[in-house]
């Protein structure tokens, strides 16, 4: 899953478009991690996340 990257202080905050109910999702994220999972805080889905598969267009471009 694609997700958009915003760098704030030494975390990652990344948001997820849940694919079950469309809700958009924030979590934040220690920046040496490399994939994890969470669970959509409206209908409980587990979206999981690569950083492979965010590559560098997702990020921010505030964020130098």
């Amino acid at each position: 899953m694609k997700l958009k990257i915003m760098r704030v202080n030494k975390d990652y905050v990344r948001y997820a478009e849940c694919p079950v109910c469309g809700l958009h999702n924030t979590v934040i994220i220690k920046e040496d991690a490399q994939l994890g999972q969470f669970t959509c805080w409206n209908c409980g889905s587990l979206i999981a996340w690569s950083v492979e598969d965010e590559g560098k267009e997702g990020q921010d471009e505030n964020t130098g």
